[in-house]
């Protein structure tokens, strides 16, 4: 899925929090698997942004490299992560609360993979745009 927001929840134990709409395919997978990856996008990123947000289930993981995280935390291992990604964030579910039409997903960051250089993909008045 595609997250607009995603927020630092603690920093001891460093954990992030993201909201998931109750009806999207990923919801119901996360949850039962108990750990997720969130790809932080560079700017070479847009293309699988977009695609991501045009496709459905399996088929959106055509868009980009995609790589299989090698963990020893057994909830991590296989986890699929964006190998050109700014950054991946690997976490373990420890928390969920449902509210509305969504459930805040809250993970405990476990591993951080980041690029070399800092070309982050900005989203903001409905566009894509760089720092400057």
């Amino acid at each position: 899925m595609v997250a607009t927001a995603v927020m630092s929840v603690t920093l001891e134990p460093p954990s992030i929090a993201v909201a998931i709409n109750r009806s999207a395919s990923i919801h119901t997978p996360l949850l039962e698997r108990g750990a997720f990856v969130i790809n932080l996008l560079s700017k070479e990123n847009e293309d699988i942004a977009n695609g991501f947000m045009a496709s459905k289930g399996e088929s959106r993981f055509a868009f980009g490299p995609w790589a299989a995280h090698e963990s020893s935390e057994a909830d991590l291992n296989r986890l699929p992560y964006l190998a050109n990604a700014q950054a991946a964030i690997s976490c373990r579910l420890t928390d969920s609360i449902r509210k509305g039409t969504h459930t805040l997903v809250i993970g405990e960051v476990i591993d951080v993979i980041q690029a070399e250089t800092f070309s982050p993909l900005l989203y903001c008045n409905g566009t894509y745009c760089s720092l400057a």
